[in-house]
């Protein structure tokens, strides 16, 4: 299956190092706003075409598929071009900077019957699934607990009055669209979207979120998310239920699980999966695309426009817009 890779970051790699695992993958074309960086990612993974403009890819070279992994505001006009183009999508998350980006892309998917997901780890993990397996030992769930937090690397260049792209409000970045994302996707594939919402947020000069909490309130119980990319968190994400808890380490990665009934010693409950966590998103995506199946089962449609519903609702909250909203 021959894929275009859009962005050359950190988890560019980190998805080439996933497709590994999958022998039907073939890197044909790279793209970067930068060339050079485009032509040194085409000689890591020895590929012959590389281009600074991702409109010319379908010119030169004939795919299957588009990786996507710009920074958050790029990700809707070239996830737009490629389905309108037939190619099949897959987008890092955020997959859009709001709902109404998203709902134009899910639209544009279905009208070309091509597939559109969005690139998320956790929900695709097998312990994901055992932590699903797992819930109705818990009894009445009565509070769900995730959190994500890591100091980023470009935190330091912001301290020193150097701006880089992780907290450029024009690139619809900051920490709930970077970490909190994931804990969003942890709770509303879980539980459903919240009737109601809470949150705050500590704001930037740049008008983007350098950390943030929110509360979701259901009718027998509440989960609390708490996200940043200025402070570092060594925390589990638990599950609390009435009989037990569920301990989870790592909720974009689910590394560790942990089952702990009342009256029960602690038990590791952990489903070995594969290091490359990116595997089983990749696989997902390549193995609907086999199937002609035009919407991912474990990232469908639906569960899409409800995380970012609830995605535009939080920022509304905390009062931060981007030019994309405009």
């Amino acid at each position: 299956m021959k894929f275009a890779v859009i962005g050359t970051n950190f988890i560019s790699h980190n998805f080439m190092q996933a497709a590994k695992h999958l022998p039907e993958f073939e890197l044909v074309a790279v793209c970067s706003g930068q060339l050079e960086n485009a032509k040194k990612f085409a000689e890591t993974y020895q590929v012959d075409y590389y281009t600074d403009n991702y409109q010319e890819i379908l010119t030169n070279q004939a795919i299957d598929a588009v990786y996507i992994a710009t920074p958050n505001s790029l990700h809707y006009e070239p996830s737009i071009y490629f389905l309108k183009n037939k190619v099949h999508v897959l987008c890092e998350k955020p997959l859009a900077s709001n709902l109404t980006e998203v709902n134009a892309m899910i639209e544009t998917a279905q009208a070309n019957q091509v597939l559109l997901m969005e690139a998320i780890i956790p929900v695709t993990l097998t312990n994901f699934f055992e932590v699903k397996k797992q819930l109705p030992k818990l009894g009445t769930i009565r509070r769900a607990l995730f959190q994500l937090g890591k100091y980023s690397s470009r935190y330091d260049s912001y301290r020193d009055g150097v701006i880089l792209n992780a907290f450029k409000n024009e690139l619809s970045n900051g920490s709930l669209m970077d970490m909190g994302v994931y804990s969003v996707y942890n709770v509303v594939a879980l539980f459903g979207v919240p009737e109601k919402i809470f949150a705050n947020a500590y704001l930037l000069k740049t008008q983007v979120d350098g950390l943030g909490s929110m509360i979701f309130s259901y009718p027998e119980m509440e989960a609390v998310l708490m996200h940043s990319k200025i402070t570092d968190t060594h925390l589990k994400s638990e599950i609390q239920g009435e009989d037990g808890n569920l301990l989870i380490t790592g909720n974009s990665s689910y590394n560790k699980l942990e089952l702990a009934l009342r009256n029960q010693p602690v038990a590791d409950i952990t489903v070995k999966q594969c290091e490359d966590t990116m595997y089983y998103e990749l696989k997902e995506f390549m193995e609907c695309i086999k199937a002609g199946k035009l919407e991912s089962s474990l990232v469908p449609y639906q569960l899409m426009r409800d995380v970012h519903h609830v995605m535009t609702e939080i920022r509304k909250l905390i009062n931060v817009s981007y030019p994309a909203d405009k």
